[in-house]
């Protein structure tokens, strides 16, 4: 028993370890406004409550974002003597508020690691210990971005640290292979609830927990009346969590109604193509896409569904019968992950979104890896190579972060450098103090003001507090993505600019500089980055 405490407790630290390094490093070289979009958006909302405001950023909605940032914000007010100095302290400091953010994603994080931990160490037969450590960190090397969410406030961060977490829950019900409880069944489906309305995509946990535990149900009680009983317990707690999350956001529910039908009803990103739900194109291309991003998670699901395939022909050759929990819950995964990428061919090339695969997919690895070990556990030892594949890819995937991480710091520098650079020799250029010269950030834009000015304008909060920290400075959003804002957002044609700033995000900005004369800065400048700055032709002297 000692032995075994002590397994644990060295088993906790291997998997805590490049979590905590990756955060704590990051910390140290931050890059908080290379994704200000959504995380200063969620900020200006989650503020705004104290106020007396409302949520107003609900494109997904991502209620429960709001609802812990405001709570995280809550436990600082005792420190402030009245609300503006509170107000102005996290206008003007927003990071103190993202580095609590993200402190939270990295707790919520090591918590489910361990609970992993937990399971897989009380399930595997074969390479027990070892397999307890690599499939908790399997999510972070499936993907390029999830030691990065780690690091940003987004509803697409709350994939592993609740996602995963809720997988597990009902696995380890499942496990007792007793019949599941009233009160498990009400919340269980509540928490679901309030995760689907975090995004979208957390809607398919709700259908893969209905079919997991229908099947379960009729597979323990023999009885289909059971099995229909105990789905209708779970929808009723879905519901609840549902409408709990819609209460704080109801003045926006019209507007959200509006654009979930939009983006629903037409192909391409965001609803942007031509009236549909599904394109065969799109679909051509979100394939090619996951294979060149996601290969390892590709790789993965494969095999598993090869390998269910295998074992189930296997297992009905020997006459075996696989245990409830686990027919069950490699039958909900399978469906809730096809389920998935139907729903990401939506939004093909966006990969932030396929975080929930990556979620998902280890679950599904260590379930699978109980089908084998019960059908066959002297071939099961096979698995060592997938742990031992996890663990290579994470000496890897780690360093190769850390120096993302650095990369990604440098950049934000430069250009904050480079934009001070050239407000200071465009205000020499114009005789006026540097303050007033008019600045126009585009979409993208890695700066503070940039970023806090968007999102200020997006939701249409704090908009005066967020200027008066950025004076005669304007975010623009100037993507084609259609969008959901709570008003009309500002346009780079009812400005009167001296200097935009436009970081080649793809978009037709440069047609209407063009079209008003406008040039890049000289080269004399020598400033990095000089071809992101465009100022009126004649707002240079002419040497």
């Amino acid at each position: 028993m000692v032995g075994i405490k002590k397994e644990k407790i060295a088993g906790y630290i291997l998997i805590a370890a490049p979590l905590i390094g990756y955060w704590v490093y990051w910390t140290r070289h931050p890059s908080y406004w290379f994704n200000g979009d959504p995380a200063a958006f969620y900020l200006i909302d989650s503020l705004s409550v104290f106020i007396g405001k409302t949520y107003t950023y609900v494109d997904h909605p991502g209620t429960p974002i709001h609802l812990i940032g405001s709570l995280i914000l809550a436990v600082t007010r005792p420190f402030f003597q009245d609300i503006n100095s509170f107000i102005q302290f996290f206008i003007t400091k927003p990071v103190v508020f993202f580095i609590m953010a993200h402190a939270f994603l990295l707790v919520t994080c090591l918590l489910t690691a361990g609970y992993f931990f937990n399971t897989a160490y009380s399930s595997l037969k074969n390479f027990r210990f070892i397999g307890a450590i690599t499939l908790p960190l399997a999510y972070f090397v499936f993907h390029p971005q999830s030691f990065h969410s780690l690091t940003l406030w987004s509803h697409n961060s709350l994939n592993y640290p609740f996602g995963t977490l809720w997988l597990l829950w009902l696995y380890n019900e499942l496990r007792k292979e007793t019949k599941l409880s009233r009160n498990f069944l009400l919340l269980s489906g509540a928490t679901v609830g309030i995760l689907a309305t975090v995004h979208i995509y957390f809607f398919t946990w709700v259908a893969g927990g209905i079919l997991t535990i229908f099947i379960y149900t009729i597979r323990i009680s023999r009885s289909y009346k059971n099995g229909i009983s105990a789905i209708l317990i779970f929808l009723l707690g879905t519901i609840a969590g549902i409408i709990s999350m819609l209460i704080p956001v109801y003045k926006e529910l019209p507007r959200f109604a509006a654009w979930l039908i939009e983006i629903s009803t037409h192909t391409g990103m965001y609803g942007m193509g031509e009236t549909g739900v599904f394109s065969l194109e799109i679909i051509a291309i979100a394939v090619r896409f996951w294979w060149a991003s996601i290969p390892l998670t590709m790789v993965m699901l494969i095999t598993s569904i090869f390998t269910v395939i295998w074992l189930v022909r296997q297992a009905r050759k020997i006459a075996s019968t696989i245990p409830s929990s686990v027919q069950a819950m490699v039958v909900g995964l399978l469906f809730q992950i096809a389920l998935l990428l139907i729903l990401f061919t939506k939004a093909a090339v966006k990969l932030r979104y396929t975080l929930t695969l990556a979620a998902v997919v280890p679950v599904l690895l260590l379930v699978v890896i109980n089908l084998f070990e019960f059908v066959n556990l002297k071939r099961a030892k096979w698995t060592g190579v997938v742990h031992a594949a996890i663990l290579i890819s994470m000496a890897i995937t780690l360093p190769q972060e850390i120096n993302l991480a650095l990369e990604k710091s440098y950049y934000e520098e430069e250009v904050e450098a480079a934009k001070t650079q050239v407000v200071s020799m465009l205000a020499e250029e114009l005789d006026a103090p540097k303050d007033e010269v008019k600045v126009v950030f585009a979409y993208g834009t890695p700066l503070k003001c940039a970023n806090m000015l968007i999102a200020s304008d997006y939701t249409g909060h704090l908009k005066n507090e967020v200027s008066a920290m950025c004076p005669n400075q304007y975010g623009i959003y100037d993507t084609k993505i259609k969008l959901n804002p709570a008003q009309p957002l500002v346009d780079i044609r009812d400005i009167e600019w001296d200097l935009v700033v436009w970081p080649g995000n793809g978009s037709d900005l440069p047609k209407y500089l063009k079209s008003v004369n406008a040039v890049n800065i000289p080269l004399s400048w020598r400033v990095q980055r000089l071809q992101w700055y465009y100022v009126h032709s004649g707002a240079i002297k002419q040497k």
